[in-house]
């Protein structure tokens, strides 16, 4: 499940939580405060990387830059069984008073490790087949 809020990484978000599963991941405390030279949001940078596989991948990742200047995507992993159906999500964040909020977006999406191919015929779905991908 990735996050992406729709802002730079000095705007002002404090704290942010995503609850799945009653397991809760997020952005604690973090720091929004700009210090030229310092940057806080390594260790999120390298940790997304590696949730979305994209540091493993022989095509690289983008960089740090890329990252913030694109607006970061925050990747977080849940495992989860074959079994579980859990479908609800709820996301809690924290800004800096004074933090203009007026066009912030969130983007939540989830990533599948199967294919599914549902036959409709006549307005009636006749057959799913799901297959690993």
């Amino acid at each position: 499940m990735g996050l992406k809020g729709l802002s730079t990484p000095n705007d002002g978000l404090r704290y942010s939580l995503a609850l799945y599963e009653n397991i809760g991941i997020g952005l604690m405390d973090a720091n929004p405060e700009f210090v030229a030279g310092k940057d806080y949001t390594t260790q999120r940078y390298v940790e997304s990387q590696i949730y979305s596989g994209a540091y493993y991948d022989t095509g690289g990742a983008e960089t740090i830059e890329e990252f913030h200047d694109r607006g970061a995507y925050y990747y977080f992993s849940w495992p989860r069984d074959g079994t579980d159906r859990s479908t609800r999500v709820n996301v809690h964040q924290k800004f800096v008073a004074g933090t203009d909020i007026t066009n912030m977006r969130l983007l939540l999406f989830d990533h599948s490790k199967q294919v599914g191919r549902i036959r409709i015929q006549d307005g009636r779905v006749i057959d799913v087949q799901l297959e690993d991908a």
